[in-house]
C-alpha cells in the first residue's frame, strides 16, 4: 500500500536549570531536550520505529529558541500544553519545538547546515517556516512531552496523555455517530474515555490538517468517515502513555468534502511555534 513519507518525532523536555548533562566548560541552556524516539508511516497504517537520525547536535538550539516574551496560544490549539503536571514552561517546551521542527527541515533538505528560519503565522494560527515550500510541519504538545509531525505534505498533528478525563460537555459536541461510538466503549467509563480521546485527537489532528482551528465545528464531520474526508489517521504515542493521532490526506486523493488545507502565510511574524 503506498503511504506519504510521513516523520513523528517524540521529545522530553528537560526544564530549565534541572537534569540533563552539561559538557565540561559549557553554558547549561535554558531548556534541554531527550528525544524519545523517531518514528516513519508505514503502508499498514502504522508508524513504525526508525533509528535515530537527530542526535543532541542537531538540537543544539533548543534553549536559546525561547524568547523572553513567551508563548502566545491561539485558540485551542495547544489545548494539551504544558501545565500542572509539566515539571517544563510552555516557552521552553516551545523553544524545543522549534529546535525539533528546523533540524527535521536540514535532514529534509529544505533548510541549510547552520541556518535557522523565520516564523511566520496562517489566519488560523499555526506556525510555518517562511519561504519554505513544498514541506509542511504539525506541532503538539502534551506535559512535558513535544511531538512534531514533518511530510512533504500537509500533516496535522494532535497528542493527549492517555489518562486525561474528558470534559463531558465536549462529547457532546462531536457528531451522531462518534457520540454513539464513544457510549457503546466496552469496559465502563475507562473504556468510553479512551474512545473520546481517540476521536479528539482526530479531530484535532484533522483541523490541524485543513489549517482552520475549532470554528469548523466539532459535529459538522465525522472522524470515524475517513475516507468521505479524504484522509488517512495514524495512531502515535503511544509508548509514551498518548492518545494521538497523525492525519494526511489518503494517498491518490485530494480533500473529500471539506475545503482542502489552507497554507498562506498571512500573520505577523512570531518568534514562537504553537
Amino acid at each position: 500500500m503506498p503511504t506519504h513519507q510521513i516523520r513523528f518525532i517524540l521529545a522530553r523536555v528537560t526544564p530549565a536549570g534541572g537534569g540533563g548533562v552539561t559538557p565540561a566548560g559549557a553554558a547549561r541552556p535554558a531548556a534541554g531536550v531527550d528525544l524519545v524516539g523517531e518514528w516513519a508511516a508505514s503502508g499498514a497504517g502504522q508508524f513504525v520505529r526508525v533509528q535515530a537520525g537527530l542526535g543532541a547536535g542537531d538540537l543544539v538550539g533548543a534553549g536559546s529558541c525561547v524568547g523572553a516574551a513567551g508563548v502566545d496560544s491561539v485558540g485551542e490549539w495547544a489545548a494539551s500544553g504544558a501545565g500542572a503536571n509539566s515539571s517544563a514552561s510552555r516557552a521552553e517546551a516551545a523553544g524545543v519545538a522549534r529546535a525539533l521542527v528546523e533540524a527535521e527541515a536540514r535532514r529534509a533538505g529544505v533548510m541549510g547546515a547552520g541556518e535557522g528560519g523565520a516564523w511566520v503565522r496562517t489566519a488560523a494560527g499555526q506556525p510555518q517556516l517562511e519561504g519554505i515550500d513544498g514541506w509542511f510541519f504539525s506541532i503538539s504538545y502534551a506535559g512535558d512531552l513535544v511531538g512534531v509531525a514533518s511530510a512533504r505534505c500537509p500533516v496535522g498533528l494532535d497528542l493527549e496523555p492517555a489518562t486525561r478525563r474528558p470534559a463531558a460537555m465536549l462529547a457532546r459536541r462531536f457528531a451522531s455517530d462518534e457520540r454513539a461510538y464513544i457510549a457503546a466503549a466496552p469496559g465502563g467509563a475507562h473504556g468510553r474515555d479512551q474512545r473520546f480521546l481517540e476521536i479528539w485527537t482526530k479531530k484535532e489532528s484533522y483541523l490541524k490538517w485543513r489549517g482552520c482551528g475549532l470554528a469548523a465545528g466539532l459535529a459538522s464531520f465525522s472522524v470515524l468517515q475517513p475516507a468521505r474526508l479524504g484522509v488517512q489517521f495514524w495512531p502515535v504515542g503511544a509508548s509514551a502513555g498518548l492518545m494521538g493521532h497523525v492525519c494526511a490526506a489518503t494517498v491518490g486523493t485530494t480533500a473529500g468534502t471539506l475545503a482542502a488545507p489552507a497554507a498562506a502565510p498571512t500573520a505577523a511574524p512570531s518568534s514562537q511555534p504553537d
